[in-house]
């Protein structure tokens, strides 16, 4: 029986972790490993954590100075001793089934990631709506296809929710101090498997809050997004999978069109590295459209036209619209 860690860094949760926490004991796979890292919270989450690990040896807390969800993640990581690993954000739970499912799909599939669905919950827990792509056993190309092809694909990105065989993160941490982390990392993790199962399961629970730091409306975030983007575009660029690409290319371009209206506490850095993105789209726009031809409408060719010419008037229409 394979032992499993799930690493959940906390800051400022004291709400929150203990719901998340009982979802974790309360799963029907027994062999895991709970490692709770309080990321220097500045509310009662450390005594908290402390005391709900008194009722499960399985649990381990580790206190450290605040490093950012990152930082938090890659002290779980590293102090982690489990064949999987399992990435649990704090305000979120998982239905009691979730690991046990997992390990069971990657078992029969021996897949080097094993991606579940989620289910979208307001901050209370009560379910709103579910995202969950059918269960199958893919290769990467075919992993980018769907992660890049389609509107409700995020399970694909985002870090959490999968069980990932211990070896991939033998030589990949984290990127401290980026906000969007899960996008900087996803295709450095991609590119180390070769089979990929999906499973058809929607019991992670995530807990959507818009006062979290990714919702935030700054010009570091929509930057940190539009970079991670931008490396992805490298990547895949790079194995000549220009559909997915381009489709990421598309999806670049509104944070940096968000940028520019975005609150700006260090204007003359941040206008710097956002004239330096915008090159960097520009650069990967010139290259794409002569390397692949994409099938896009009159409205995604003005619009990208737009964007690349008047920025300030495509983000001026942008939010006319909406």
């Amino acid at each position: 029986m394979h032992k499993v860690s799930i690493i959940i860094p906390a800051y400022n949760v004291a709400t929150f972790l203990p719901r998340c926490l009982e979802s974790v004991f309360k799963q029907t796979y027994s062999n895991l490993e709970v490692l709770v890292i309080d990321d220097g919270s500045k509310d009662d989450t450390l005594a908290i954590a402390q005391q709900i690990a008194k009722s499960d040896s399985r649990c381990i807390v580790i206190h450290q100075p605040n490093a950012g969800l990152s930082g938090a993640r890659n002290t779980g990581i590293d102090n982690s001793t489990g064949d999987f690993l399992f990435f649990l954000d704090s305000d979120d739970f998982i239905g009691s089934q979730e690991i046990e499912q997992l390990v069971d799909r990657q078992s029969a599939t021996q897949a080097d990631m094993t991606i579940g669905g989620f289910t979208f919950t307001d901050p209370e827990g009560q379910s709103l709506s579910r995202i969950c792509a059918p269960s199958e056993l893919i290769d990467e190309e075919q992993f980018w296809d769907r992660a890049m092809g389609h509107a409700d694909s995020v399970e694909f990105i985002v870090a959490w929710g999968k069980l990932y065989k211990r070896e991939l993160f033998s030589h990949e941490r984290f990127d401290v101090g980026k906000l969007h982390e899960d996008e900087y990392i996803i295709h450095r993790l991609a590119a180390q498997c070769s089979r990929i199962a999906t499973v058809a399961i929607d019991d992670y629970y995530y807990a959507q809050n818009p006062q979290s730091i990714t919702h935030a409306k700054t010009v570091v975030n929509y930057l940190d997004a539009s970079e991670a983007l931008l490396k992805r575009i490298d990547y895949l660029t790079d194995k000549h999978w220009f559909a997915p690409a381009w489709e990421a290319l598309s999806i670049a371009k509104a944070p940096l069109s968000e940028a520019q209206y975005a609150s700006d506490p260090d204007p003359t850095i941040n206008q710097k590295r956002l004239k330096y993105l915008k090159d960097c789209w520009d650069a990967r726009y010139d290259y794409l459209t002569s390397s692949f031809k994409p099938s896009r409408s009159f409205k995604n060719i003005l619009a990208t036209n737009l964007f690349r010419h008047a920025p300030n008037l495509f983000t001026s229409i942008k939010k006319a619209i909406h």
